[in-house]
């Protein structure tokens, strides 16, 4: 095998932990040769570089078809987030998490590779492939719930243009971390950083329903209407500006995962694709 730098593969700790969870491998079809860990090194490594899958060296992790196959048959079966499942439930039980948690979405510029998807139905695909035109040209928004300690613990992907506001509730409503023995999944933050894209009253009563503590400022308009109607216009949201420091834990949460060449920039035709590849860094990201 030849030398790739081990920054660029999994660590040892990381596939001691990974090689517990991952399926073991079919017992009919065409046997593969090689084996599970030189295979998600390939992934890693293309993840890591950015490289088309047909440049992932084959003297290194095997043919290219070989890997992608791989990434792309977890990527059906819900494999990656099934391990970024058993991460959260890892670390939860290490109390690794803090369960105060910022919502935020970041833009990532498409690449042309992107563009020219299949106008044939794959499962989960959205009409539009997450890709839109702002700015920036091509986008896709990745938005994230990531707790104080920058792990990510829910994600969903809109075209670039798309707002942040509607993302807020399906986001923590998909936060599920399972407890290692009985007992239901958790599901629920102590509170909830965002900044003022996130200041809605829906978003609020949301929280205040589930009893979550929303550290959120108001927004100048909101306060002048509010103080406009007097006693009527209520009392003004609570807001701990201390607690609200941390709300940039998803911002570097967010800076850890563009270190990854293929989700800095999108290369990914499908959605789908795009989002295991995501899952695929933060996998990668993970401290045993």
């Amino acid at each position: 095998m030849s030398r790739v730098p081990a920054h660029a593969v999994l660590t040892d700790k990381q596939w001691g932990h990974l090689r517990k969870w991952v399926p073991a491998p079919a017992v009919t079809g065409r046997p593969i040769t090689r084996s599970r860990r030189q295979l998600l090194d390939g992934i890693a490594w293309r993840v890591r570089t950015g490289s088309p899958w047909r440049f992932v060296p084959e003297t290194a992790f095997g043919p290219w078809e070989t890997v992608y196959g791989l990434f792309r048959t977890w990527q059906l079966e819900g494999i990656w987030p099934m391990l970024l499942k058993a991460i959260l439930t890892f670390l939860d039980n290490a109390g690794r998490l803090t369960w105060d948690v910022s919502v935020d979405s970041t833009i990532v510029r498409a690449h042309q590779h992107a563009a020219g998807a299949a106008a044939r139905p794959v499962a989960g695909e959205p009409a539009d492939h997450a890709i839109g035109k702002s700015r920036g040209g091509r986008t896709t928004k990745i938005h994230t719930v990531a707790d104080n300690a920058q792990v990510g613990l829910s994600m969903t992907m809109t075209a670039g243009q798309a707002g942040d506001s509607p993302q807020f509730r399906p986001l923590l409503e998909r936060i599920r971390v399972s407890r290692p023995g009985p007992g239901r999944p958790r599901t629920r933050p102590g509170r909830v950083m965002a900044d003022k894209a996130y200041t809605s009253r829906k978003n609020r009563a949301y929280l205040r329903r589930r009893g979550i503590q929303a550290v959120i400022p108001e927004k100048k308009d909101q306060r002048r209407n509010r103080q406009a109607k007097g006693r009527a216009g209520g009392r003004p949201p609570a807001f701990d500006r201390e607690a609200y420091k941390d709300r940039n834990t998803v911002e570097r949460f967010f800076n850890r995962l563009k270190r990854f060449r293929a989700v800095a920039t999108r290369y990914d035709k499908l959605a789908v694709r795009y989002e295991a590849t995501v899952q695929v860094a933060m996998i990668l990201d993970w401290k045993p």
